[in-house]
């Protein structure tokens, strides 16, 4: 048996066809009533099966444009979860539809429904007579009234809802506003013996666009899973929740982007919504899971991926909220330990360090550690491919100025074009084999250098290198 299949939705077009071949049929499929019309001249189908709201030519236009053809025997079933009014399906019907089902549909269901018009085939009544031009002009013009009317109101509860997100979002800022040392507001506490307590800076770092890579995905996926509105399924209002949630996920990362100091819970709680929508739909809604698993399957991923990311922007946040201690840090004594641990990780690796003695500086030691473990990791990372490894750090005191430190490696280096665009959160100069880090590294070490007024660039050459140079 040959089916035809046509819906705008490319997944449902996938899955029915997967479904009929492994029965055994033949399976085509379009996208719209055009290109329907098209492929029956050619393949001359047994059964259409077709969706209704479609770009271009939606089903009753097939329908009609099919039963006026020279192939209009030909058995044709609607499946639909947007159009269960009996107007619609007395519409139907009038056409000369042989049946009108609803989805999400379950295999068996739908294999079941063909196996049973295909049963009756010979039993059919003669097809009454199709409505005049005039009588389908008119109801065709109902139901797309009625489809603007409720597209209208969706789009009127979505404007609602993101409102109330972007309430939520003053709401938030409002009370950090008020928060003893929010955003940047100075503590005035005086720390004891030798600590000092250095005023906290608004800390702003450029977030790469690779962080927004999970989130556009999911939308498209929900946009795909919900495309022609949303139907009247639990399941699909379900994804259309996620569909929101994820334009308040998008507007908490702006955001974070801009000062950090967003409460751990206020983004945390939205990812943690998702997922249990997610899990949800694939649990309790059988059918709807059966037909959409592998895209909720790659939204869950989509979702782990995007929660590793936030899970270091608010790494960045403690950064931003910590209360600096103002002490004597020795830098080599640091430098040293580290890159201690690092050649312990690797005992087979061949290096050669190279630390400047008597290098101190005024500081926070906790964040000038962080600092230097970015810094000294992604030397040692970069340096994997070499057959040995060289890492220097040293110093540079000038009269009258900071001194400079610096950190270099004999590693595979970056253009220069990119020094700045590095310590972007989540940009990679690289992809390394093995390499699980998000490319946050060098932001972690910036950020920490900047809540002590300092500053820090970078100074590469491909195949021959890389430095970096700070000051406190």
């Amino acid at each position: 048996m040959k089916i035809l299949i046509v819906d705008d939705n490319e997944q449902y077009r996938k899955l029915l066809s997967a479904i009929f071949v492994d029965r055994g049929w033949e399976a085509i499929d379009a996208p719209e009533g055009n290109k329907g019309m098209e492929l029956l001249r050619e393949h001359i189908p047994d059964v259409i099966l077709s969706d209704i709201m479609m770009p271009r030519m939606d089903g009753f236009q097939f329908l009609r444009a099919l039963r006026t053809s020279a192939f209009g025997d030909i058995i044709f079933i609607f499946y639909t979860s947007t159009y269960t009014k009996a107007s619609h399906r007395d519409f139907a019907l009038s056409l000369g539809a042989d049946a009108y089902i609803a989805k999400p549909l379950d295999p068996e269901d739908i294999v079941q429904a063909l196996m049973d018009i295909l049963d009756r085939k010979e039993l059919r009544p003669k097809r009454r007579e199709l409505p005049s031009e005039e009588e389908f002009l008119r109801l065709h013009s109902l139901f797309l009234s009625e489809k603007l009317m409720e597209k209208t109101e969706e789009l009127r509860k979505e404007s609602v809802e993101h409102r109330r997100a972007e309430d939520e979002l003053m709401q938030l800022r409002e009370k950090e506003r008020q928060r003893p040392g929010g955003y940047g507001l100075r503590p005035e506490t005086a720390g004891q013996g030798r600590s000092e307590m250095i005023p906290q800076t608004i800390l702003s770092v450029e977030i790469d666009d690779q962080v927004y890579t999970p989130l556009n995905r999911i939308e498209n996926l929900c946009r795909s899973m919900t495309e022609g509105g949303l139907p009247d399924s639990e399941g699909f209002r379900l994804v259309g929740k996620i569909c929101l949630s994820m334009h308040k996920l998008r507007n908490l990362v702006t955001e974070l982007e801009k000062n950090f100091l967003l409460p751990r819970s206020a983004i945390l709680a939205p990812i943690r919504r998702i997922q249990i929508m997610i899990d949800v739909l694939k649990k309790d809604y059988a059918d709807f899971g059966a037909s959409m698993g592998s895209s909720l399957d790659e939204m869950e991923g989509q979702l782990r991926q995007f929660a590793a990311f936030v899970e270091d922007l608010l790494k960045l946040g403690n950064v931003a909220k910590q209360t600096l201690k103002n002490e004597q840090v020795d830098v080599t004594g640091l430098a040293l330990e580290i890159l201690a641990r690092l050649r312990q990780s690797a005992p087979h690796r061949r290096a050669e360090f190279s630390v400047q003695p008597g290098m101190t500086v005024t500081g926070d030691a906790l964040l000038l550690r962080m600092a230097l473990e970015q810094l000294l990791e992604n030397a040692w990372n970069f340096t994997l491919e070499r057959e040995e490894a060289r890492i220097a750090v040293g110093w540079r005191v000038e009269t009258g100025r900071k001194p400079e430190f610096y950190i270099r490696d004999n590693g595979i280096g970056f253009p220069d074009d990119k020094s700045k665009g590095i310590f972007n959160a989540f940009a990679k100069a690289h992809e390394l084999a093995g390499s699980s880090g998000n490319g946050i590294g060098l932001t972690l070490a910036k950020a920490a250098i900047r809540r002590h007024g300092g500053d820090i660039r970078g100074h590469g050459e491909p195949g021959r290198g890389a430095t970096f140079y700070f000051t406190i």
